[in-house]
C-alpha cells in the first residue's frame, strides 16, 4: 500500500535525498517569487508515517492558492465596449482565418478591449482527441503567429484563461501555452490558468458620497459536452449561481453562442429588503467552421463568430453608481 505525502514548504532540503535537493531548491525559490503564494512537495512512500531515504518525489503542486482578483481601472470612460473572445483555434484547417483577422484589425480601429477565454490556438498533440494532420501549422507556430495577432492590441486585453486546447501541452510536459502567450505579450499579470476574476472600475468619482461604477465578472474555459444548447446554458447558470458577487460569467468551450440573464433572490437582512439581481452569463462563439471532430462526434453545428456582429457587452457608469450591462449580439 503506497502513501501519499503532502510536505509542507518547512520541509528542508538537507531533509531531502540528494538527487532532489536542486528540484526543492528551485522550487522554493520559485515560491518566493510567487508573492508569498504557498506551495507544497508530494511523493508516494511505502511508509505513512515518514519521508525515508530514497522516497519518489512525483511533482511539486501549489497549496492553498489564492484567487487572485484582476482589477482593472478605465477612468477615461464612463461607457466601454467588451468582446468576450474564446475558441479561435487558430491553426486549424477549420478556423476562420479571413474572420479572425479582420476581427483583430477591428479590435484595433475600435475603443474596444478583449476577454480570452482559451482554446486561442487549435493545438493538435499527437495524444489529443484530433489528429495533427487537421492543423494546418505545427502548435510552436500557432502559438508564435497568436502573439504576432495580438501584440497590435495586447492592451485591450483585460484578461485571459487556458482552455482545454493549451492544456494538451500542459498535460503532456507541464508547459502553459496560454501562460506564454500572455507573457510574452507582457500580460501575465491579467492571466488566471483555470479561472480569473475580473473588476473594472469605470470612470471617475464624481462626488464623494458615489462610488466609481465596478463591474466584477469571472471567466473560465467550461467544460462539458456540445451537443444541446439548452444543456450548456443550464450548466453555466448553475455555475453562477456558486460565484456570489458577479455580474457576469464568460464561458466558452462548447461553442454554443448564447447570452441568458438569470436573476437571483437575494435577502437583505441588513435593511429588511427582499430584492433580485441578474447575472449576465454568456457561452462565446467559435471561430471555427463546422466539422473534423464535431462532425464525426455528430455534435450539431453552432453559431459561428462574426467579425461585423462579434457578442458584446456594453459597460455602463452612471452618475448615481448604479450598474448597466447592455448585451448586443
Amino acid at each position: 500500500m503506497l502513501h501519499l505525502h503532502v510536505l509542507h514548504p518547512s520541509y528542508g532540503v538537507a531533509d531531502a535525498p540528494l538527487s532532489h535537493r536542486p528540484k526543492i531548491h528551485d522550487l522554493r525559490k520559485k515560491g518566493a517569487a510567487l508573492a508569498g503564494r504557498k506551495f507544497a512537495i508530494v511523493c508516494l512512500t511505502k511508509s505513512s508515517q515518514r519521508v525515508p531515504k530514497g522516497a519518489l518525489f512525483l511533482y511539486a503542486i501549489k497549496e492553498g492558492i489564492p484567487l487572485d482578483l484582476i482589477v482593472r481601472k478605465i477612468p477615461q470612460s464612463d461607457t466601454i465596449k467588451v468582446y468576450p473572445v474564446s475558441d479561435v483555434h487558430l491553426g486549424s484547417i477549420l478556423h476562420d482565418k479571413e474572420g479572425w483577422q479582420a476581427f483583430c484589425r477591428r479590435v484595433e480601429r475600435e475603443d474596444a478591449y478583449l476577454i480570452l477565454g482559451g482554446d486561442l490556438i487549435n493545438n493538435n498533440t499527437r495524444n489529443a482527441v484530433g489528429s495533427p494532420f487537421e492543423d494546418y501549422i505545427r502548435p510552436r507556430e500557432q502559438k508564435k503567429m497568436m502573439v504576432e495577432m495580438l501584440t497590435p492590441i495586447k492592451d485591450k486585453i483585460l484578461c485571459a484563461v487556458s482552455g482545454n486546447h493549451e492544456a494538451r501541452t500542459a498535460r503532456d510536459t507541464d508547459q502553459d501555452i496560454m501562460g506564454d502567450i500572455m507573457c510574452k505579450l507582457d500580460m501575465e499579470d491579467y492571466y488566471a490558468e483555470d479561472i480569473a476574476f475580473l473588476k473594472l472600475e469605470i470612470g471617475r468619482r464624481v462626488t464623494r458620497d458615489i462610488p466609481i461604477t465596478s463591474y466584477t465578472m469571472a471567466v473560465t474555459h467550461g467544460s462539458g459536452g456540445g451537443i444541446y444548447t439548452g444543456a450548456t446554458v443550464n450548466r453555466n447558470e448553475r455555475f453562477g449561481y456558486t460565484i456570489e458577487g458577479i455580474d457576469a460569467l464568460i464561458v466558452g468551450h462548447t461553442h454554443k453562442g448564447t447570452i441568458s440573464k438569470p436573476k437571483k433572490i437575494v435577502v437583505d437582512s441588513n435593511n429588511n429588503v427582499i430584492r433580485t439581481k441578474q447575472l449576465v452569463v454568456v457561452s462565446c462563439t467559435a471561430w471555427q467552421q463546422y466539422g473534423g471532430y464535431a462532425a464525426r462526434k455528430m455534435l450539431l453545428p453552432s453559431s459561428e463568430s462574426d467579425h461585423e456582429q462579434p457578442q458584446t457587452l456594453m459597460l455602463r457608469g452612471t452618475k448615481d453608481g448604479k450598474k448597466q450591462i447592455v448585451t448586443v449580439w
